[in-house]
């Protein structure tokens, strides 16, 4: 028996599979109607029935990336719905700039989520987010 030790990217020359599995999150972002396309499909498969897609805001407060992933996902779960639910009292500092700083992430108060809307029907709730996750997250 022996243990594989994984190799970061930044040691390694990564796999064509690794480069669009990368590429993916990040033009979820801008984003392009090709990592919607792709993202979508995989996601929804995560969704069991009726519930709330409620895209996150970015940490500019903008939610057109969020709304727009959270848009392609819906028809694809019948019985979801998007609902702009929550939005950030003003802007943060992104975690990804942080770390890159070696900052640690934000605290759950300097986030500056609030809600934005009324009462919801009582469904699941799904958060949107399109994420770049890093090995600490």
């Amino acid at each position: 028996m022996h243990a594989a030790k994984y190799v970061p990217i930044g040691y390694r020359t990564p796999s064509p599979e690794e480069i669009i599995a990368r590429r993916i999150p990040r033009d979820l972002k801008i984003p392009t109607a090709a990592a919607i396309q792709t993202a979508a499909p995989e996601m929804a498969a995560l969704i069991d029935g009726s519930c709330w897609l409620v895209p996150v805001p970015a940490s500019n407060g903008s939610l057109l990336a969020n709304l727009a992933l959270a848009r392609a996902i819906a028809p694809l779960v019948p019985g979801a719905r998007v609902k702009c639910a929550v939005g950030r009292a003003y802007s943060v500092e992104s975690s990804a700039s942080r770390r890159m700083r070696g900052l640690f992430g934000l605290t759950v108060q300097e986030h500056a989520i609030i809600r934005t809307n009324g009462p919801m029907q009582l469904l699941p709730v799904y958060f949107v987010d399109n994420v770049i996750t890093t090995g600490t997250t």
